[in-house]
């Protein structure tokens, strides 16, 4: 009775999710427990803390509440696994299920992405066009290709992100 679901960086692209834990919300299984003593991801009806964490195949489990303990930039992610029941003993530390990411590797290419998002076009809380400011701007970029010109043995790949949010009047 175990199930593996797998959300890859194309579909990330196409989707107007940009963290992990949302990501994951979309398997089958999944949902996000807001109770007071539990609040988190909640695999088939276990407890946040039940969930383990993977990046690169490093457990990243908060270690004080459980939940995610490293923030990860969507574009950075090449694939989202959910396992739920039926994994292996090498995954410690996960009663309920897993969340495993893999992040993105250099390309024999140079590429270059960026991303920008706001709502800063005008006072936050100011109504323009039946909308509102709310001040909110998420920039990202990447950066990857091989380290020496033609060369493919070594690769990069960076990423950064800015995230800022102005409180204004509600």
């Amino acid at each position: 009775t175990s199930s593996v679901q797998s959300i890859t960086a194309e579909d990330i692209k196409n989707l107007p999710i940009r963290d992990v834990a949302s990501l994951a919300l979309l398997s089958t299984g999944v949902v996000r427990s807001n109770a007071a003593n539990a609040d988190g991801i909640v695999i088939r009806g276990g407890r946040p803390d039940e969930v383990a964490y993977y990046v690169d195949g490093v457990q990243s489990t908060n270690k004080l509440g459980g939940g995610e303990g490293t923030y990860i930039i969507a574009n950075a992610v090449e694939e989202v696994q959910v396992l739920a029941g039926g994994y292996s003993a090498e995954y410690g530390g996960a009663n309920s299920g897993i969340i495993k990411t893999t992040l993105k590797s250099g390309t024999s290419t140079y590429k270059v992405g960026a991303e920008l998002r706001t709502d800063s076009w005008a006072k936050p809380g100011t109504e323009v066009l039946n909308t509102y400011s709310y001040g909110r701007n998420d920039y990202s970029m990447q950066v990857s290709g091989p380290i020496i010109p033609g060369d493919n043995k070594f690769k990069f790949f960076v990423a950064g992100q800015y995230l800022s949010s102005v409180t204004g009047p509600n």
